[in-house]
């Protein structure tokens, strides 16, 4: 496991790491980043315009937690566009003693009422059922799944599908951090793997955070994103903050409105009023001749 990875996993030993980290010179931290093939820049594609009539500036709050607040918003999977999203079997290797026990200490939280002679019975009614222990599997990890509070970065700027999925159709915009200035406003963050098949999960294995697999691998055929993900415990539709020294740009989409482009320029400025770090401004262009997206810095 990666050692800066291996941190933002973990709150053992972290300040004084961090301490470690922040105290070394800004070279020297992207140094380290590119010894252990870690990305400089991470980016955040955003819509602008909400598809939800309830809320209609719901994105519009979101892009200012970004550039005003200083947070990522932590979204709940369920809400997720891939129906193969957070899926995964369960594996079933452990001795029957074990997995007894382990029914056993889960209906005593589940249904604290039942007597230990009680529980005795319903654990063997669950193992000689593989039906309604592979209900209770699913049951689990989707109850498991969605209390995770997630945020989906990417490593590629310019990719013109991501632009047309996350970003209205290249009318939205792009965050962009720099991930060197401080790795631990990135805490929970994983890379994402590809898989033509699901992640195997031990059911009866205690393990913190055993389900956040299911949440960090998807199809190969979503590889292009590149994409790398915070992934908090028991955080959906919550907030992280970030050091906002961390948000180093901000790109328009090739077909931004000029209406939503002078109200990101304001925000901008909104932000320089609050003494918060600046930013650089970016804007794409299609290529003259390829199928490809060019990045020019703004002013």
């Amino acid at each position: 496991m990666n050692f800066i990875l291996e941190l933002l996993r973990r709150e053992q030993g972290r300040q004084q790491k961090e301490l470690e980290f922040s105290q070394l010179p800004y070279q020297q931290r992207v140094a380290q980043l590119k010894e252990q093939k870690l990305p400089l820049f991470f980016y955040k594609y955003h819509s602008l315009h909400s598809h939800n009539p309830n809320k209609p500036q719901e994105k519009w709050e979101h892009a200012s937690d970004y550039l005003i607040n200083s947070r990522f918003y932590l979204s709940r999977p369920a809400n997720f566009n891939d129906p193969f999203d957070m899926r995964a079997y369960f594996t079933d290797s452990v001795p029957k003693e074990k997995k007894r026990y382990f029914l056993d200490q889960l209906l005593k939280i589940r249904t604290p009422q039942l007597t230990e002679k009680d529980r005795v019975l319903e654990v063997k009614k669950l193992l000689d059922n593989p039906e309604k222990l592979r209900t209770i599997h699913k049951l689990t990890l989707d109850e498991a799944v969605d209390s995770f509070g997630v945020s989906c970065l990417s490593t590629a700027p310019c990719n013109i599908l991501m632009w047309s999925h996350y970003a209205n159709h290249h009318r939205g915009i792009a965050f962009q951090f720099n991930f060197a200035i401080d790795i631990f406003s990135f805490k929970w963050l994983q890379p994402v793997s590809y898989s033509n098949d699901f992640p195997g999960i031990e059911y009866f294995e205690r393990r913190d955070n055993k389900y956040s697999i299911a949440l960090l691998t998807k199809h190969h055929g979503w590889e292009y994103e590149k994409e790398w993900r915070i992934v908090k415990p028991n955080g959906a539709g919550t907030y992280q903050d970030f050091n906002s020294k961390i948000l180093t740009g901000v790109i328009l989409g090739c077909r931004i409105d000029r209406k939503d482009e002078d109200k990101i320029r304001t925000m901008i400025e909104q932000r320089k009023e609050q003494g918060l770090s600046s930013v650089k401004l970016y804007k794409l262009r299609q290529h003259e001749s390829r199928y490809k997206l060019v990045i020019k810095h703004v002013e």
